[in-house]
């Protein structure tokens, strides 16, 4: 009888302890490369020698999420070459509305990945849109930003974001961060798991 007592009290405890486990797990964000706009292959020069282009992106994360990294491929033709990169969910005022700033100063003539990522993760709401958008620092920046053959619809404007004009090809950005788990999936992952251990205890 007492061996039977010592397995159930052993049986509460494995399935206590299970479902804690499987429901903090289920709490904690899921890592995530929340978009890849890809390899860079050609790309926009920003520069042509008497007027300043603006390139942006627009992008959809799916589910609310914290990024914490942005990448842009750009390269450089100088050395005075910087890019200033704006996070934002509007293409009007860009440099007002922006949510998040960055300079970059690319290192060489070929296209990479160049990566930011700022002091505090950076809240987006899933299903909203959202726009990274990359200008020349100064006049003496004579750069370009990459290419790819798919994501999301790029723009450039040449009157400091006043019009844009629809691009052919995509913008090479990729954002990462953390997936906020969904509060409805960890209620009934809660509700199966206390279903099971009644079960189990009843037997």
């Amino acid at each position: 009888m007492l061996k039977g007592k010592v397995k159930g009290v052993l049986r509460r405890v494995i399935i206590s302890v299970s479902i804690v486990v499987c429901v903090v797990l289920a709490s904690l964000p899921c890592y995530a490369w929340l978009y890849d706009g890809g390899s860079p292959g050609s790309g926009y020069s920003l520069n042509n020698g008497t007027t300043l282009l603006w390139a942006a992106t627009l992008f959809v994360i799916d589910q609310d999420c914290y990024a914490d990294n942005f990448g842009t491929a750009l390269s450089r033709m100088n050395e005075n070459t910087s890019f200033d990169i704006y996070l934002t969910s509007t293409l009007q005022n860009v440099v007002t509305s922006a949510i998040a700033h960055w300079t970059v100063a690319p290192t060489g003539p070929i296209l990479q990945y160049y990566y930011f990522q700022p002091d505090n993760p950076i809240f987006l709401t899933g299903g909203n849109g959202y726009a990274l958008v990359v200008m020349p620092h100064s006049t003496d920046s004579y750069g370009a930003i990459g290419t790819t053959y798919s994501g999301y619809l790029s723009y450039l404007s040449a009157d400091q974001g006043t019009t844009w004009y629809k691009q052919s090809l995509p913008i090479a950005v990729r954002v990462d961060g953390t997936v906020v788990p969904e509060p409805c999936g960890i209620i009934i992952l809660t509700i199966g798991l206390a279903g099971f251990s009644r079960r189990l205890r009843g037997k």
